[in-house]
């Protein structure tokens, strides 16, 4: 067999680690539930516990954007979730849990095309809640609504067919949480081949 083309391609793994402590008295969170997962995917890339003195590591991360979510006592913190970025290197990500208070407001946004600026007519999105993840499908405007979530620090994904994946960080403290809009990128689709 001859005109056979192998490419090779090395991809490099890295580390997401960090120690997760009580906003209140800054002491170390034993035990709270800490799981990366890529923007766009809905199973983790991998989910752990912190260790006594409140440090997590998880190993052989491929570079990409990634939703980190620690989930303390649900009855005494707040669910928090953040974007990690890991491009080329090792990422550092402490976090400091707030207080679960009891209540609740809501998160809503809008969801269009980057392009056109469009509308994104039954897009998924979706947030983790201390309940796990609760999604929900953007209406015919590309609006969606998030009701009665506890405050706390969330990332809102959104995704669609035809579209790469995106996401909005926001703060729910005291207040509802609008205007958290997601604008997706038209996916870029390559066929390429010897005719």
């Amino acid at each position: 067999v001859t005109g056979v083309d192998i490419i090779l391609s090395v991809v490099t793994l890295h580390q997401v680690a960090g120690q997760v402590t009580d906003g209140a008295t800054t002491l170390p969170v034993a035990g709270a539930n800490v799981t990366l997962t890529l923007v766009g995917d809905t199973t983790p890339f991998d989910t752990t516990t912190t260790d006594s003195n409140g440090d997590y590591d998880i190993q052989n991360v491929p570079d990409g954007t990634y939703v980190l979510t620690v989930m303390g006592n649900p009855t005494v913190y707040a669910p928090h979730s953040e974007i990690v970025t890991v491009s080329g290197g090792n990422v550092t990500a402490n976090v400091v849990l707030g207080a679960f208070t009891g209540a609740t407001w809501d998160i809503s946004g809008q969801v269009t095309d980057s392009t056109t600026l469009a509308p994104i007519s039954g897009a998924t999105v979706s947030i983790n809640t201390s309940g796990g993840v609760v999604t929900v499908s953007a209406d015919s405007n590309g609006d969606y609504l998030f009701a009665g979530v506890d405050e706390g620090n969330y990332v809102v994904v959104a995704t669609a067919a035809g579209y790469e994946a995106n996401s909005a960080s926001t703060t729910v403290l005291g207040a509802d949480s609008t205007g958290v809009d997601i604008a997706l990128d038209p996916a870029n689709y390559s066929v390429t081949g010897n005719t």
